[in-house]
Formats: C-alpha cells, sequence, structure tokens
C-alpha cells in the first residue's frame, strides 16, 4: 500500500502502528486501504494486526483535518495539547485559591492555539479541493479544544494524526467538577469579655480596609470570580460545540437534500432518454417492417415481370419457328 507524498505524515515512525499511515491518505480512500490492508496483515498470519485494522473507524472531515495538521504542522499541534494542559492546571490552581490573573492568561494562550490549528486545517482542506464551511470550522475549533482538554489517549491519538471520532467540547472541564475549593482560614477567636462594661459613648471603630474581615471578603470575591470564569468558559464551549454540531448536522441535511434532488432529476432525464428510445425504436421497427413487406412486393413484383419476359420469349420462338 502506498500513501500519496504530500500526505506522508511527519511523526516518529517508532511510534507508528499497524494502520495509522491510513489516517494520512485521502478521505475518499480510506475505507478501501484499511480493508486491503487488513486483508494483507491476515495473509501474513498477523491476525491480531488484521482485526485492529479492520475495526479502525473513518474519521470524519474534522477530525480528518485534524489529523493532517497533526501530520504536517505537529508543532501546531504540539502548542495546543501544551496550552491546554496550562489552562487545565490554571483552572485547578484558581479553584484552590490562585489569583484568577493565571487562567485569564491561559485561556489567551489556548484561544491563540486554537485559531492557528483551525487556520491550517482551512488552509489544508482548501489546498485539497474541499472548501469547509462555516459549520465545519467551528466544529474544528470545538473538538480540537475538547481533545486538548480530554485525557491523554484523547491527546496521545491528535499527537499521532489518528483522531477518528469527534469529542464533544466541555469534557477538559469534567476533571475539575466537584473539587473543593481552597478552605477559609480560620477566624481568629472573638476577644473575651471584660468583667465590667464601660459606657463608650464615641461609635465603635470600623474595621480598617486591610482588616482580616477585608481580606475575607476579597478573597471570597476572588473565589466567586474564579469560578463564574471557569462555568463561562465552560458553558461557551458548550454551546460553540452544540452550534457548530446543530449547523453542520443541517449543512449535511441540506447537501443530502440537495444530492436526492439531483438524483431524482438524473432519473427523469434517463427515463425520458429511455422513453425517447423506445419510440425511436418502435419507429425503427416499423419502418424495418414497412420496408420489408415493400422489399417482398418488389421481389414479388420482380419474380412476375421475370415470369412475364421468359414467356413472352417463349412465344416468340415459337412463331420464328412457325415461320421459318
Amino acid at each position: 500500500m502506498s500513501v500519496r507524498g504530500d500526505l506522508l505524515a511527519p511523526i516518529d515512525a517508532s511510534m507508528a502502528r499497524p494502520g495509522d499511515d491510513l489516517y494520512a491518505l485521502p478521505l475518499d480512500e480510506f475505507t478501501s486501504a484499511r480493508d486491503a490492508l487488513a486483508k494483507k496483515l491476515r495473509a501474513e498470519g498477523r491476525r491480531g494486526d488484521a482485526t485492529r485494522v479492520k475495526a479502525l473507524r473513518k474519521p470524519t472531515v474534522v477530525t480528518w483535518a485534524l489529523d493532517q495538521v497533526a501530520r504536517q504542522r505537529p508543532e501546531l499541534i504540539a502548542a495546543l495539547l501544551d496550552a491546554g494542559a496550562r489552562l487545565v492546571e490554571a483552572q485547578r490552581a484558581v479553584l484552590a485559591g490562585s489569583d484568577a490573573a493565571v487562567l485569564a492568561q491561559a485561556t489567551k494562550h489556548q484561544h491563540t492555539a486554537l485559531a492557528e490549528v483551525q487556520a491550517a486545517a482551512r488552509a489544508l482542506l482548501a489546498n485539497g479541493g474541499q472548501a469547509p464551511s462555516e459549520a465545519v470550522l467551528r466544529r474544528i475549533h470545538a473538538v480540537a479544544n475538547a481533545v486538548a482538554l480530554g485525557g491523554d489517549e484523547l491527546r496521545d491519538r491528535l499527537r499521532r494524526g489518528v483522531l477518528a471520532e469527534e469529542i464533544d467540547a466541555g469534557i477538559g472541564f469534567d476533571a475539575l467538577a466537584g473539587m473543593p475549593i481552597a478552605p477559609r482560614p480560620a477566624a481568629p477567636p472573638p476577644p473575651r469579655p471584660r468583667e465590667r462594661a464601660r459606657p463608650n459613648p464615641s461609635p465603635a471603630p470600623r474595621s480598617r480596609p486591610d482588616g482580616p474581615e477585608a481580606a475575607e471578603r476579597r478573597r471570597l470575591a476572588e473565589e466567586h470570580r474564579a469560578r463564574r470564569l471557569a462555568e463561562e468558559h465552560r458553558a461557551r464551549r458548550l454551546d460553540e460545540a452544540r452550534r457548530a454540531r446543530r449547523e453542520l448536522a443541517e449543512q449535511e441535511a441540506r447537501a443530502a437534500a440537495q444530492a436526492a434532488e439531483k438524483a431524482e432529476q438524473e432519473a427523469h432525464r434517463i427515463e425520458d432518454e429511455a422513453r425517447r428510445a423506445a419510440a425511436a425504436a418502435a419507429r425503427a421497427r416499423e419502418q424495418a417492417a414497412s420496408l420489408a413487406l415493400e422489399a417482398e412486393r418488389a421481389r414479388e413484383r420482380a419474380k412476375a415481370a421475370r415470369e412475364g419476359s421468359d414467356a413472352a420469349a417463349h412465344r416468340a420462338h415459337e412463331v420464328r419457328l412457325e415461320g421459318g
């Protein structure tokens, strides 16, 4: 099996597994090449490898595009996976009581890495003659984000360029669900009451801005802000994923409807041509039958003419004999 030269994967050959190169092929060649490779491996006695190769799933347009980025622009995928790991770490740190600025910075790096991967995927699809729609591009963004925030197995599949299934966005935040917030510092014990309360006409002094109560309020506000940022980030990713999936499904439905309409039009055209051909054939048969009948009549007339000619010649011969 050969792989088209412009799609060869620049990944570590020592990490390649049987069937990995299938994901470098043009998308429409995947299934036939997979089945041929499984048959070849089985013929070589490698039944385990053959079974695993046969079970490989064909990638979607979205995951195929990401696989090609991983193979042709591995530095972009490495940057994305690094940014995703840093974002998860930042979320954990903020929920543990760190400054929320670290989360904002990590989110910015993640957005930059996602944009670069999305742009590379767009270029690869366009160079292959597949102009991606906005729905496909949004889905590429959402799936790349989900994998970057996902588990080690998902991240490894993308790094190797063998991602097949589209993963829902938001998966990276599931590990944060239920994570305990940093405990509040213990409040200082209340002052011991004096034996005799003395009247104090002056108002009670207000807590200083930098006192323990103000620090506690700031900590609670920071904690609340970190929670809100994490939840908003997760909600945006889930909403983007749902919108991209919905628009992609609608686009596929429209494409299927257009294909069905085109097929129906083609069927009508073929039926019309068949009817015209049948009518022409019927007319040709009628014309052939008419010509055959006319030819038969012409043969009969020719035969009668020959017989008449022979009779006339015979009479002429007899007349000559009688006159002689």
